[in-house]
This record gives C-alpha cells, structure tokens and sequence, in this order.
C-alpha cells in the first residue's frame, strides 16, 4: 500500500513538472530543529541483568543539516505548485535515533509579491545506513506549511513546519540504550522496545531561485 500511495505520489510530481510551463528551478540550504514527537518505549534488558537507564539526549532533539532542489511550476499569477527533492537529517540527539531522508514535498504556494506561503503533503524515504536504521520504516508520511520572503528577484528566506503522520519504526524496532549502569560502565543489553513515535521538524533555509 505505502509503496503503491509513492508511485502515484512521485507520478504527479514528474507529470507536473514535465507538462508546465515557465518553470523556475532554485536550490536551497539550512537547518532543521528536528525531534521524535510522541515518542514512547519501554527498556528491556535482553539477559536479565542490570538496565541501563536511559540517556536524556535519546530523547532531546537536535540541530542538524538540511539541502535541496525545487521546481515552482505556475499556474496562475499567484498560484503555483513547488514539488522538491530535500536531503533531510532527522531525529533525535541519540545514535540509535538519528535517521537520513529523502523528502518530497509538494507546496501548493500562495505568492504574494515578495512574500509567499505554501502548504502539502509530503512523503519520505529513508537513506540511513548506520545499523539502526533497520529499526526504522523505509517510508514515512509527512504534512507542512511554509512561509518565505524573497529579496530580489532570485534570493530567498524561508521558515517551515513539518509534522508526521505516520508511525517511524518498525513493529520489531530493537534499538540499544547507551547509557550507563549503577558502575558507570555502558551495558549494550539494554533495549528499547515496543518504540512509538512521528518525526517532526523546523527548518530555516535560504536559497536561489533560478
């Protein structure tokens, strides 16, 4: 189902772009401010012993990078339709929860002069390579809202929302804990399990429009 709702996702982007005209190609840089919201688990340590207690930076969010490639095909004066191919690092502060996406987004925008907002959906596709990354789902749901300002007529400031719909990992998602026992000593038998959460971010970006 989720690879089938991709397809026809990634079809109206390369329909879109292919049969417009007057589109305008621009690129953009930044960060993102991300967490996993309503996230929930329980500890379990898989040989009985003692647990790790669990680290608050697994839980805190993080700051990190964010790049990519848009198209804005017009429609109207004031309309247009912005589907973008974004490189995304998400998650949490912890290593077991950082993850890497490709985002694609599709903006209805609203331009008003210099000024503009935009809104849609949105669909990511993990490329995390670490060894929790399997821990996570290869396709996630997404839904934001942007504003941006343009100065001049190719540079651009940009602020945008981005909230999950779906559940990130995987029903059998074993993701160890770091932190330390009562000695001080790291015991990786301490799991997180039964994990539950969306991916959610703010991003800052500028960029060029062509």
């Amino acid at each position: 189902m989720k690879k089938t709702l991709l397809f026809l996702f990634l079809a109206v982007v390369t329909t879109a772009t292919i049969q417009a005209q007057g589109i305008r190609y621009g690129f953009k840089m930044g960060v993102n401010a991300s967490s996993v919201s309503n996230l929930e688990f329980e500890t379990i340590n898989v040989n009985g012993g003692a647990q790790s207690s669990a680290p608050s930076e697994d839980e805190d969010g993080r700051v990190n990078f964010t790049a990519g490639f848009f198209a804005e095909i017009p429609m109207s004066e004031t309309f247009s339709i912005q589907p973008e191919f974004v490189y995304s690092s998400q998650g949490n502060q912890g290593e077991g929860f950082k993850t890497d996406y490709l985002q694609i987004p599709i903006g209805l925008r609203l331009n008003f002069n210099k000024l503009y907002v935009m809104a849609g959906p949105q669909v990511g596709i993990k490329i995390s390579f670490f060894e929790q990354s399997e821990d996570y789902k290869s396709i996630d749901f997404l839904g934001f809202g942007a504003i941006g300002y343009h100065f001049g007529e190719n540079f651009f400031i940009e602020g945008r929302y981005t909230l999950g719909f779906a559940e990130i990992f995987e029903d059998d998602a074993n993701i160890p804990i770091l932190g330390p026992i009562e000695d001080g000593e790291v015991n990786l038998d301490t799991r997180y399990r039964n994990l539950s959460g969306n991916n959610t971010y703010v991003s800052i970006v500028v960029g060029y429009r062509l």
